[in-house]
């Protein structure tokens, strides 16, 4: 089996160009080679039977599974792991948001209930000046 690469620490852009292509290509080439193959052999039923079942690398029949599909698949599943990764981080912010926008709305009505606190208490004041005001002018 082909050792697994950790793309995490990738940016995405480099992922959706070389995700999945883990080996070097044959013949010198530096993209993934299209495989036109449609059958391919081994040296024994047990070797092919191995293929089949997944056990060994390989492939049976082109339709089916190529080295072409294969980088192919690896490819979508990569950027399906970090899709799902940054849809994840999204939903948090998305949550942090609302949390910071219902605290923002508390801070605001306790200034509003503030400020007619102290409307209110600055009526009274002017009031009793007021009141105060008449007394002296008796």
């Amino acid at each position: 089996m082909k050792k697994k690469i950790s793309w995490n620490n990738i940016k995405p852009e480099t992922q959706s160009v070389w995700g999945g292509e883990i080996e070097a290509f044959p013949h010198g080439a530096t993209q993934t080679p299209t495989v036109n193959s449609v059958a391919y052999g081994y040296d024994n039923l047990d070797e092919w039977m191995q293929v089949a079942k997944g056990e060994k690398d390989g492939h049976i029949y082109g339709r089916n599974t190529n080295p072409t599909v294969n980088v192919l698949e690896e490819k979508i599943r990569i950027l399906l792991e970090r899709f799902s990764e940054l849809k994840e981080k999204h939903a948090q912010i998305l949550q942090e948001l609302q949390m910071a926008k219902e605290k923002i709305e508390q801070l605001e009505a306790e200034l509003k209930r503030q400020e007619e606190e102290k409307t209110f208490t600055f009526q009274k004041i002017e009031g009793l000046i007021e009141k105060i005001n008449q007394v002296e002018s008796l």
